[in-house]
């Protein structure tokens, strides 16, 4: 990542995209600062033109195997363009059986836009999928957005759980 980001293969190669996947974000700001840093003082040898947040932003996705809320609560400063939740199915430290109400605690006053991005459109935008034939899927397996963000309280004893299972409220680290 850091040789994509300063090294200006984005630049020679822009339609180039990474997207790193069971990765956690809470990371990534720090990271970006950091190379922020290493460009400034290394301006005169590095061949990148843009600053490495600009290409994480065009060129760069993390697929989530399961967000926390802390990366949720992140989410701006990450980039809400650039995170994709995945449940890590069928590992036992995944959110299955419990993925709906994992989801409905986690993005519990998320405004429906950033969840909708999350949960989908970024992947189908970054990855170009086929929009149509995803939603034929989803509306068969659903979730439904409402299901997610109608405000259905999750169990306090099953959120604990999530959180030991797969890290639910882990802090950012």
């Amino acid at each position: 990542m850091w040789q994509l980001l300063l090294g200006g293969v984005l630049d020679r190669h822009p339609g180039l995209k990474l997207m790193m996947t069971e990765v956690r974000a809470d990371w990534i700001p720090a990271l970006l600062r950091r190379l922020a840093e290493v460009t400034a003082n290394h301006s005169s040898v590095l061949n990148a033109t843009r600053r490495p947040s600009e290409y994480w932003s065009t060129n760069c996705m993390a697929g989530l195997s399961f967000m926390h809320t802390a990366e949720v609560e992140m989410r701006h400063e990450i980039g809400v363009d650039t995170i994709a939740f995945g449940s890590d199915y069928p590992h036992t430290e995944g959110t299955w059986p419990n993925t709906l109400d994992y989801l409905s605690g986690l993005f519990a006053g998320v405004p429906e836009d950033d969840v909708r991005k999350i949960l989908g459109e970024n992947a189908i935008r970054f990855l170009h999928l086929d929009r149509e034939r995803l939603a034929d899927i989803a509306a068969r397996v659903g979730p439904t957005i409402d299901e997610i963000t109608g405000g259905a309280e999750v169990d306090a004893a099953l959120l604990a759980h999530l959180d030991e299972r797969c890290g639910f409220a882990k802090p950012a680290e």
